[in-house]
Protein backbone atom coordinates (compact mmCIF):
# COMPACT_ATOMS: atom_id res chain seq x y z
CA UNK A 1 0.00 0.00 0.00
CA UNK A 2 1.29 3.71 -1.15
CA UNK A 3 0.27 6.60 0.58
CA UNK A 4 -2.56 7.22 -2.26
CA UNK A 5 -4.44 3.98 -1.39
CA UNK A 6 -5.22 5.99 2.42
CA UNK A 7 -8.29 6.59 2.38
CA UNK A 8 -7.50 10.11 4.45
CA UNK A 9 -4.25 12.06 4.71
CA UNK A 10 -3.86 13.31 8.54
CA UNK A 11 -5.56 16.40 9.11
CA UNK A 12 -3.19 19.22 10.51
CA UNK A 13 0.60 19.69 9.30
CA UNK A 14 1.91 20.26 13.09
CA UNK A 15 5.76 19.15 14.20
CA UNK A 16 5.63 19.11 17.91
CA UNK A 17 9.33 20.40 18.50
CA UNK A 18 10.29 23.70 18.59
CA UNK A 19 14.12 24.34 17.65
CA UNK A 20 15.60 26.91 19.93
CA UNK A 21 18.82 25.69 20.99
CA UNK A 22 21.69 22.65 18.93
CA UNK A 23 20.04 20.99 21.78
CA UNK A 24 16.69 20.76 20.39
CA UNK A 25 18.29 19.64 17.05
CA UNK A 26 18.19 15.92 16.93
CA UNK A 27 14.78 15.50 18.30
CA UNK A 28 13.45 18.83 15.96
CA UNK A 29 15.06 16.92 12.73
CA UNK A 30 13.59 13.18 14.20
CA UNK A 31 10.15 15.20 14.16
CA UNK A 32 10.70 16.51 10.50
CA UNK A 33 11.45 13.45 9.47
CA UNK A 34 8.79 11.90 10.77
CA UNK A 35 6.61 14.61 9.50
CA UNK A 36 7.51 14.47 6.28
CA UNK A 37 7.71 10.56 5.88
CA UNK A 38 3.74 10.30 7.04
CA UNK A 39 2.95 13.05 4.25
CA UNK A 40 4.28 11.19 1.75
CA UNK A 41 7.00 13.86 0.78
CA UNK A 42 10.60 12.32 2.19
CA UNK A 43 11.44 11.35 -1.06
CA UNK A 44 11.56 15.41 -2.17
CA UNK A 45 13.65 16.36 0.96
CA UNK A 46 15.90 13.16 2.12
CA UNK A 47 18.91 14.82 3.12
CA UNK A 48 21.08 11.06 2.36
CA UNK A 49 19.79 11.13 -1.15
CA UNK A 50 22.59 12.20 -3.51
CA UNK A 51 20.03 14.54 -4.92
CA UNK A 52 16.40 14.25 -3.36
CA UNK A 53 13.75 13.49 -6.11
CA UNK A 54 12.79 16.51 -7.96
CA UNK A 55 8.66 17.10 -8.00
CA UNK A 56 7.97 17.45 -11.29
CA UNK A 57 4.52 18.04 -12.96
CA UNK A 58 2.69 15.40 -15.68
CA UNK A 59 2.95 16.30 -19.08
CA UNK A 60 -1.18 15.76 -20.38
CA UNK A 61 -1.54 13.64 -23.55
CA UNK A 62 -1.26 15.09 -26.48
CA UNK A 63 -5.13 15.16 -27.92
CA UNK A 64 -5.97 12.61 -30.83
CA UNK A 65 -6.45 14.00 -34.25
CA UNK A 66 -9.88 13.31 -35.82
CA UNK A 67 -8.23 10.65 -38.12
CA UNK A 68 -6.53 9.18 -34.77
CA UNK A 69 -10.23 9.35 -33.23
CA UNK A 70 -10.79 6.28 -35.97
CA UNK A 71 -8.45 3.75 -34.16
CA UNK A 72 -9.78 1.61 -31.90
CA UNK A 73 -6.54 0.99 -30.57
CA UNK A 74 -5.50 4.54 -30.72
CA UNK A 75 -8.50 5.78 -28.23
CA UNK A 76 -8.33 2.66 -26.14
CA UNK A 77 -3.97 3.93 -25.52
CA UNK A 78 -5.29 7.72 -25.36
CA UNK A 79 -8.14 7.15 -22.76
CA UNK A 80 -5.73 4.91 -20.67
CA UNK A 81 -2.60 7.34 -21.08
CA UNK A 82 -5.77 10.14 -19.58
CA UNK A 83 -6.66 7.86 -17.04
CA UNK A 84 -2.49 8.01 -16.26
CA UNK A 85 -2.56 11.56 -16.17
CA UNK A 86 -5.73 12.12 -14.08
CA UNK A 87 -4.05 10.09 -11.41
CA UNK A 88 -0.46 11.66 -11.45
CA UNK A 89 -1.47 14.79 -11.44
CA UNK A 90 -3.83 14.57 -8.29
CA UNK A 91 -0.75 12.61 -6.89
CA UNK A 92 1.43 16.20 -7.85
CA UNK A 93 -1.00 18.14 -6.52
CA UNK A 94 -1.14 16.77 -3.01
CA UNK A 95 2.89 16.87 -2.89
CA UNK A 96 2.79 20.15 -3.87
CA UNK A 97 0.48 21.30 -1.31
CA UNK A 98 1.81 18.74 1.31
CA UNK A 99 5.62 20.03 0.56
CA UNK A 100 4.11 23.98 0.77
CA UNK A 101 2.46 23.11 4.12
CA UNK A 102 5.73 21.64 5.14
CA UNK A 103 8.17 24.42 4.40
CA UNK A 104 5.50 26.29 6.57
CA UNK A 105 5.33 23.59 9.27
CA UNK A 106 9.22 24.05 8.99
CA UNK A 107 8.98 27.68 9.66
CA UNK A 108 6.85 27.26 12.87
CA UNK A 109 9.00 25.06 14.26
CA UNK A 110 11.85 27.42 14.49
CA UNK A 111 12.27 29.69 17.55
CA UNK A 112 11.06 33.24 16.29
CA UNK A 113 14.60 35.03 17.15
CA UNK A 114 16.22 32.58 14.84
CA UNK A 115 13.00 31.85 12.10
CA UNK A 116 13.84 35.22 9.87
CA UNK A 117 17.70 33.84 9.25
CA UNK A 118 16.24 30.52 8.16
CA UNK A 119 13.09 32.01 5.95
CA UNK A 120 15.50 34.42 4.84
CA UNK A 121 18.68 31.99 3.92
CA UNK A 122 17.27 28.91 2.92
CA UNK A 123 13.44 29.09 1.78
CA UNK A 124 12.63 30.70 -1.07
CA UNK A 125 9.31 31.97 -0.95
CA UNK A 126 8.56 31.38 -4.86
CA UNK A 127 9.30 27.23 -4.46
CA UNK A 128 7.09 25.07 -3.32
CA UNK A 129 9.77 22.25 -2.28
CA UNK A 130 12.26 22.43 0.10
CA UNK A 131 14.46 20.13 -1.73
CA UNK A 132 17.65 21.62 -0.60
CA UNK A 133 19.78 20.10 2.20
CA UNK A 134 20.42 23.55 3.26
CA UNK A 135 16.90 23.80 4.61
CA UNK A 136 18.20 21.34 6.95
CA UNK A 137 21.65 22.69 8.24
CA UNK A 138 21.33 24.78 11.82
CA UNK A 139 21.75 27.97 10.97
CA UNK A 140 24.93 29.35 12.66
CA UNK A 141 23.03 31.19 15.12
CA UNK A 142 21.67 28.24 17.17
CA UNK A 143 25.11 26.99 17.48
Amino acid sequence: MDKYDSPSQPAAHVIPTILSTHRDWDKWFGAVKAHAVQYGIWEYVDLDAETPKELVEPTRPTPLTEAQWTSEYKRYDYNELSKNYDRDFNRFKEDRQNLRNFRSAIIRTVDSTHVSDLAADYLEPETSSCSSKNVFVLPPTLT
